[in-house]
């Protein structure tokens, strides 16, 4: 079975999204009852790199990083149907990283990156990216330190950003001090900006 934080429920409580031991490149959702299992991600897709898989705030599709459509030349951000019948590239404009959100706006997407990834400066930092889907553009939003030691461990510091729930502020990791903290960010100037 599923490790518990492997699981995560959509917005209606009406489905949850898993990956599943010994299936090495898909991710399943269904019903709280265990009925109406579809494989959202089709192995096939997986072949040139994917990760971090999140709910659209609506509960109705699935986004993440995969790298099918670039035959492995970087990842894109992806939506997917709950059924894996559609998987298409959000944009194109800006390349994919981190963890990904989408904002309920349907304008933003917010992510970090990781330490081997083209926006990790030397000194270790790491940036909040703020994506906006209609310009095709992207913002720093805060450059953290994340990189740890050893870099490279089950107790590495991804920024790994998450929405409150009322989608104004977001919290994220770092380790300015060499020790893990959690951070607040007050969003709510970005998205008026944005109105």
């Amino acid at each position: 079975m599923p490790r518990a934080g492997d699981i995560r429920w959509n917005a209606l409580h009406e489905k949850t999204k898993l990956p599943w031991p010994g299936l090495k490149f898909n991710v399943f959702t269904m019903t709280p009852d265990g009925g109406d299992i579809l494989n959202a991600v089709p192995a096939p897709y997986w072949v040139h790199g994917g990760h971090h898989i999140n709910w659209y705030p609506d509960g109705r599709a699935l986004s993440m990083n995969l790298g099918y459509f670039t035959g492995g030349k970087g990842l894109e951000f992806v939506r997917a149907s709950l059924d894996g019948k559609v998987i298409e590239a959000i944009t194109r404009a800006v390349p994919g990283s981190g963890h990904p959100t989408i904002h309920p706006d349907g304008r933003h997407i917010l992510t970090d990156c990781y330490q081997h990834e083209k926006w990790c400066r030397a000194d270790g930092s790491t940036p909040l990216r703020w994506i906006d889907l209609e310009t095709g553009t992207e913002e720093e939003i805060v450059r953290m330190i994340t990189k740890t030691k050893p870099a490279e461990s089950w107790l590495r510091c991804d920024a790994h950003p998450a929405w409150t729930r009322d989608w104004q502020w977001v919290s994220f990791n770092a380790v300015p001090d060499g020790t893990r903290h959690v951070f607040l960010a007050d969003m709510r100037d970005k998205l008026v900006e944005n109105r």
